[in-house]
C-alpha cells in the first residue's frame, strides 16, 4: 500500500482497536466459510491483518495516488514505481464495477461508467483506465454507506470530463504524464457540496 500512495503509511491504532472489538460479523462470515472448507487461512490471522488493513490513514491525496496508479496499469504515475502487474489490474477494475458501492453499484455505473470504490469511512476512489483518479472524502453516508456528496462530486467530474466512455475501459497500457489539479473549494462544485478535499490525479497522455 506504500508503494500505491507513494510514500509510507502507519495503521490508525484508535480505529484498528475499534474495529478489532465490533467486527462481530466478519469474524462470523469468515468462520462460516472455514467450516465449509472455503476459507483456506487462519480465520483470526486473516481477519486481524484485514482490519489492520481497512484501519491504515489516508489523505484524499493518497487514494488518488492509489487509483492513479491503477489507472496508469501498476505504474505509480508519480513515482515511476511499478507496483502491481499489469494483468491483474483489469480484475481489481472489474470487481470495483461489480461491486465498489456495495448495492448501488449497478446504478452508479449507469450514472458516471467509472470502477469505483467507498468505504464507510466516507472515501471513494473512481478512475479512468489511462487517463486519471479521482478521490473524495465525506463523512455523510446514504442508506448503502456510500459518500453523499462524494458521489455528486466525482459524478460532476466524469460529467465535466466526458469520462463515461465504456468503450475503453481498459485501455492501460500507453505511456503517462501526471498533474496533480487540487480541488478544496467546494462552491465550485453543483449543489454546494461541503467536502474536506476532493483530489485529482490527472495522468495524460504525452501531446
Amino acid at each position: 500500500m506504500n508503494d500505491f500512495a507513494g510514500r509510507s503509511l502507519t495503521v490508525d491504532e484508535a480505529v484498528y482497536r475499534s474495529e478489532s472489538q465490533t467486527s462481530l460479523h466478519n469474524r462470523a462470515i469468515a468462520l462460516l466459510l472455514k467450516s465449509y472448507g472455503r476459507f483456506y487461512a487462519d480465520p483470526d490471522e486473516a481477519l486481524d491483518l484485514y482490519t489492520r488493513q481497512y484501519s491504515i490513514a489516508l489523505t484524499a491525496r493518497d487514494l488518488a495516488a492509489m487509483g492513479a496508479t491503477l489507472a496508469a496499469g501498476g505504474v505509480n504515475p508519480i513515482t515511476g514505481r511499478r507496483v502491481i502487474d499489469s494483468r491483474h489490474v483489469a480484475k481489481v477494475l472489474t470487481m470495483m464495477i461489480t461491486n465498489g458501492l456495495y448495492e448501488n453499484s449497478g446504478q452508479w455505473l449507469y450514472r458516471t461508467g467509472l470502477p469505483a470504490k467507498s468505504r464507510v469511512g466516507g472515501g471513494i476512489l473512481a478512475m479512468v483506465a489511462g487517463k486519471y483518479a479521482v478521490a473524495t472524502f465525506s463523512p455523510p453516508l446514504d442508506g448503502a454507506g456510500n459518500s453523499v456528496r462524494g458521489q455528486k462530486a466525482v459524478q460532476f467530474i466524469a460529467e465535466a470530463l466526458r469520462a463515461n466512455r465504456m468503450g475503453c475501459l481498459f485501455d492501460l497500457f500507453k505511456p503517462f504524464e501526471v498533474d496533480l489539479l487540487v480541488i478544496d473549494d467546494p462552491y465550485r462544485f453543483r449543489y454546494r457540496m461541503h467536502f474536506f478535499s476532493a483530489i485529482t490525479v490527472l495522468c495524460r497522455h504525452p501531446g
